[in-house]
């Protein structure tokens, strides 16, 4: 069966990528790296970090950080230096290391009131339900799809089509909003309309894996942007996002 077009104009339904999008946590993401790999003396920089592991999972960002040092770690190493950054992640979120974006809180507090929202994250749930809940985000958003939930990580579209299918829409009648090139492709190969923001690439990067539209932050998107004018105001199924 081919895949439906993504309608430009009638959306149903919005699904957020989570760090870099409605949180700035990426310097939060660098420093855990660098906690949990400073005992073997490896380290990332901010332009090595910026420029080659955002918006990839923990697992790749890993293996690469092994392939660099000529260390090439197994599976195990791997999965251990991963639990070891989650706990990172969890006292970083827990001192505060992290903000909501410029004009996040605005635009999911207007759009959950006229369409489901849900969040598609490559990160583990722990991080992202931590940083939703310290940041008092978590009550706009009816489902939150992470790493613990899919088999394979961006760019494969698993999680966005899983998202789209707990909010009870097609991908094709929702908009996803992004920020780095592998979930731009994730979320356009699920079969949904892009918008990406350039909190942490370039909009010539971002179009190349697959933007429909792209805004220079989250602050410049609005409803009527994303939706369309026709669903402004008009009730979702099921009422209010769930605070669970």
């Amino acid at each position: 069966m081919s895949q439906a077009e993504p309608n430009p104009d009638n959306a149903r339904a919005v699904v957020f990528d989570f760090d870099g999008v409605l949180v700035d946590s990426e310097p939060l993401h660098q420093w855990a790296f660098n906690e949990v790999i400073a005992p073997r003396g490896w380290e990332v920089n901010e332009r090595e970090f910026d420029s080659l592991m955002v918006g990839k999972g923990d697992e790749a960002c890993f293996a690469m950080l092994g392939a660099w040092y000529d260390a090439p770690l197994t599976r195990v190493e791997i999965g251990a230096l991963c639990n070891a950054k989650t706990q990172a992640m969890t006292r970083g979120i827990e001192a505060g290391r992290f903000e909501v974006q410029p004009g996040a809180r605005e635009l999911i507090t207007g759009l959950s009131a006229d369409v489901p929202l849900a969040v598609c994250s490559g990160s583990r749930r722990a991080v992202v339900e931590g940083m939703l809940r310290v940041g008092d985000l978590r009550g706009h958003f009816r489902e939150v799809v992470t790493f613990d939930d899919v088999s394979a990580n961006k760019p494969d579209p698993e999680g966005y089509r899983l998202a789209c299918e707990r909010l009870g829409f097609e991908p094709s009648d929702c908009v996803a909003i992004e920020d780095s090139d592998t979930g731009v492709a994730a979320a356009a190969g699920a079969g949904m309309r892009v918008v990406a923001v350039e909190h942490s690439m370039a909009a010539s990067r971002l179009r190349d894996a697959g933007a429909h539209q792209v805004a220079p932050s989250i602050a410049q998107l609005d409803a009527a942007t994303l939706l369309g004018a026709a669903v402004i105001s008009r009730p979702h199924p099921g009422g209010a996002a769930s605070r669970g």
